[in-house]
């Protein structure tokens, strides 16, 4: 897996082994990129069940001014930390954060600025359950996680066809094989 665009194209990202994580195919985050190429530089990014981490990597490869990933197995963060480090020599100075913590006990916490870009990319199975998903979506609101003019992109099954709160909206849907991200906003 690599970096596909930015000051650190081509860099090659460790993964972590097994199948625990399903981290974002370089085609697609390409494809996503392409999208979010003008929100992008100077950026606040937040990368929540980071994995590998490779979203977050890509946006301060691509000239987000601050990610901050979230990720609760130790050893995937500190993988993360060396693919961060790793980004310096290649010349991308964003600044980064890697939390050791499970998503919504860390969005409570949560006391920084509002995030204008938010990637959840959790496993597939946290939202089958209707209410998971609702939780999700109240922390995001209810902490003030997201900028007023901010985007969510949530990555699920593409079969799934959840029932979004109120408040959100979808923008935009884009499939790539069993895969669906939603480019989600929210009004107050």
């Amino acid at each position: 897996m690599h970096i596909t665009g930015g000051q650190a194209r081509g860099l090659r990202i460790e993964t972590p082994p097994g199948t625990k994580t399903r981290p974002t195919t370089d085609r697609v985050r390409e494809s996503l990129f392409a999208i979010l190429r003008d929100i992008l530089p100077g950026a606040e990014v937040l990368d929540l069940y980071a994995g590998s981490g490779a979203l977050g990597l890509e946006a301060a490869s691509r000239g987000a001014a601050k990610v901050r990933w979230v990720e609760k197995h130790a050893p995937t963060a500190g993988m993360i930390s060396r693919n961060f480090n790793r980004l310096a020599p290649a010349g991308v100075h964003t600044e980064g954060e890697v939390h050791i913590r499970e998503v919504s006990t860390w969005l409570r916490g949560y006391s920084g600025p509002p995030a204008d870009l938010i990637f959840a990319d959790p496993p597939y199975d946290l939202f089958e359950d209707p209410q998971a998903l609702v939780c999700f979506f109240q922390s995001i609101q209810q902490y003030e996680i997201l900028a007023k003019e901010g985007l969510l992109l949530l990555e699920m099954r593409a079969r799934m066809r959840p029932e979004l709160p109120k408040a959100w909206n979808l923008l935009r849907k884009e499939v790539y094989g069993g895969t669906a991200v939603l480019f989600l906003d929210y009004s107050e």
